[in-house]
């Protein structure tokens, strides 16, 4: 037999890779989450017979994660409290796919290898039960303690993987995290949990709900964290007498509060959250004064969400949603902008962005038959606040003050069709105008193989319109969205 050619060889393992990027095939087993003990006293036949998860995030609307256009993750509170996470971050880590880079300032989650330093994971879309909370300046959200909700307040965090954009818009662009609170009923009384730990670190939250017999569910919590952080840091590439010899001592202060409100009765639900966070930052990053407490940076994060879900017919349910939303980030930095053979001259520099914006969505799902579910949408959303400053103290100098507003609005539509009782059809679109942008469209469909009840393999089906698509909205979005001048500048403030 004639041995196969290296050209050959390679031109086969390069058509196999670029088959396999198109189809994507996803091959996944799930079983209904227990606790660990449990899930030791249950037989095969027993395994056999638990529930396949379900989940809301991946299409609007409950459906199971093997039926699911998407590949996903479902991680339970008592995952939660068996592992010990104390960040969503953490919790992302534990995925498989993802995993957690922390600066001393910032968590940030990369997805399949991908991850943009200070890209503040705008390339991931998270909700808390159902509501967007990245914000409308640099497109992010918190990964650590300056998440705007308590851990100990998950039910369970759904990990969408995979461009989600034809129901979630740009932001999906690697995966959707939704997060489900828990509810009043669950609580049911009174909790104050406190903590101690390393680092000078404490934790406290008091947290009560009760669900009355008119059906009113009503939870309130509130938390708070302080930490002291590492006493001393030593860093290689400062380790010089005119830098304390690498050591940055006493300056990884962290310190945290958030409260959650939420209310249901009948078809509404009233939610609202609000988180602070002030961190020091030890590293001396982009160009600041190394091992001075006057590093630091602070994020106020507040949502006020009011949902209303009605049954049109026997089988239509629809959902709308008012929101508003806040976001403040303040930088102080210190800079050295003296020549390095003259005397220090420091200067004070301050980072600022506030962000506000409002908007509805509504959206209805009709399942005819148990094989035809049809999910269509819209949303409106106007940001009322898009500022940033960037100026020195002392002199007075001014290096950005931008103000703006824009709105954006979107229409989208998704259709899951059973053709098959082991083959399931998913396609979707999304249409959204952004002010300063223009207009995307964002297709998406698959074929979904169940050969076991358990068990799906998961063919997402990505055409040359979807590939464009992708790409467009990609080198569109890096080049529009603002950037945060401290985290982006090299050594001193852009001017």
């Amino acid at each position: 037999m004639k041995p196969i050619s290296r050209p050959v060889l390679q031109a086969i393992c390069l058509s196999l890779a670029a088959f396999l990027t198109t189809l994507d095939v996803r091959a996944q087993t799930t079983v209904e989450s227990l606790d660990q003990e449990e899930l030791r006293e249950l037989d095969i036949e027993q395994l056999l017979e638990i529930d396949v998860k379900s989940v809301y995030g991946a299409s609007k609307y409950v459906q199971k994660i093997t039926e699911a256009p998407s590949s996903i993750t479902v991680i339970t509170a008592a995952d939660i409290r068996h592992y010990g996470y104390r960040t969503i971050g953490e919790i992302l880590n534990s995925a498989r796919g993802m995993f957690y880079t922390y600066d001393c300032n910032y968590a940030r989650i990369g997805t399949r290898g991908f991850i943009r330093p200070g890209d503040y994971n705008a390339r991931l879309q998270v909700l808390i039960d159902g509501h967007r909370v990245n914000e409308n300046i640099f497109s992010g959200v918190g990964m650590g303690t300056d998440f705007i909700l308590d851990i100990d307040l998950i039910q369970r965090v759904e990990i969408i993987r995979g461009a989600s954009a034809s129901i979630y818009g740009n932001n999906a662009f690697l995966g959707v995290v939704n997060i489900v609170t828990i509810s009043g009923e669950g609580v049911s009384g009174t909790q104050i949990p406190l903590e101690a730990g390393s680092q000078s670190t404490y934790r406290g939250r008091i947290t009560y709900g009760t669900r009355r017999p008119n059906g009113l569910d009503f939870l309130v919590s509130g938390s708070g964290m302080t930490s002291a952080g590492n006493k001393t840091i030593y860093y290689p590439e400062y380790d010089d007498p005119a830098t304390n010899d690498g050591i940055a001592r006493k300056v990884d202060d962290d310190r945290s509060a958030s409260g959650f409100w939420r209310i249901a009765w009948k078809n509404l639900s009233f939610d609202a959250a609000v988180s602070t966070r002030t961190k020091q930052i030890p590293t001396g990053s982009f160009g600041r004064v190394f091992n001075h407490p006057g590093n630091k940076t602070r994020d106020l994060y507040s949502f006020l969400s009011a949902d209303y879900e009605q049954s049109l017919a026997r089988n239509t349910r629809w959902i709308t949603r008012l929101f508003y939303d806040r976001y403040e980030y303040e930088g102080s930095y210190v800079y050295d902008n003296a020549d390095p053979s003259d005397p220090p001259l420091i200067v004070k520099n301050r980072d600022l962005a506030t962000g506000a914006w409002f908007g509805v969505e509504s959206y209805t799902t009709t399942t005819l038959a148990d094989r035809f579910v049809f999910s269509s949408g819209g949303e409106v959303r106007y940001n009322s606040l898009q500022d940033q400053r960037n100026f020195d103290v002392n002199p007075p100098t001014t290096y950005l003050d931008d103000h703006r507003t824009s709105r954006n609005w979107s229409l989208y539509t998704q259709t899951d069709l059973k053709i098959a009782p082991t083959f399931n059809l998913s396609a979707g679109v999304r249409y959204d105008r952004y002010t300063w942008s223009g207009g995307t469209i964002n297709p998406r469909k698959g074929l979904i193989f169940l050969p076991q009840p358990r068990t799906a393999i998961k063919i997402p089906m990505a055409g040359r319109l979807e590939r464009l698509t992708c790409i467009k909205r990609f080198i569109k979005d890096r080049w529009t969205r603002p950037t945060r001048i401290s985290a982006s500048n090299a050594s001193t403030p852009v001017s």
